[in-house]
C-alpha cells in the first residue's frame, strides 16, 4: 500500500501545500479573507453543512472571483456544485462513493476523503482520490 500512495503522491493532481485552510462560511467570511496572506495557503475547502446547493454554488462563484491564481477552491460534500464550478471535492466517509465521483467530475479535479482511522479505504480508494484527511 505504502509503495502505492507514494507513486500516486508524485503523479497525483493534487501537489503538496503549505496550508489548506476549511472556510465554514459564515456572513463574515469575507472579513476573514481580507485577514489571510495566501502567500501560504493554497487549498481552501468551501464548507457549510447547512446551506443550500445554490447558496453554496453562489459562494464558490465568489470564492473563485476572490481567491488568487494558483490556490485551489475545493467544495465539502456537494459533488454536483463542485461539477458546477469546475473545482474539487473532499467527501466525508458518509458521503457519495469516491468511484462515483470520479466518474462525475473526471480526472483533472481534485478529490479528497476523510478517512477518520480507517486506512483500509485509503488503499481501497487510491485509484479515486488525491489525498485523505485522518483524525
Amino acid at each position: 500500500m505504502e509503495s502505492e500512495i507514494m507513486q500516486k503522491k508524485q503523479n497525483s493532481r493534487f501537489k503538496m501545500h503549505k496550508i489548506y485552510l476549511i472556510l465554514d462560511m459564515t456572513t463574515k467570511w469575507r472579513l476573514i479573507l481580507s485577514e489571510f496572506s495566501f502567500s501560504e495557503v493554497a487549498v481552501v475547502q468551501l464548507r457549510n453543512k447547512e446551506a443550500s446547493d445554490q447558496q453554496m454554488f453562489d459562494w464558490g462563484k465568489d470564492l473563485l472571483d476572490i481567491l488568487p491564481s494558483g490556490v485551489t477552491l475545493i467544495v465539502n460534500d456537494r459533488v454536483d456544485v463542485a461539477r458546477k464550478l469546475g473545482v474539487g471535492l473532499h467527501l466525508g466517509m458518509e458521503d457519495m462513493n469516491p468511484k462515483k465521483a470520479r466518474e462525475i467530475l473526471g480526472d483533472v479535479v481534485t478529490i479528497g476523503l476523510t478517512i477518520h482511522d480507517r486506512l483500509d479505504l485509503a488503499e481501497k480508494y487510491a485509484s479515486y482520490i488525491d489525498y485523505v484527511g485522518v483524525g
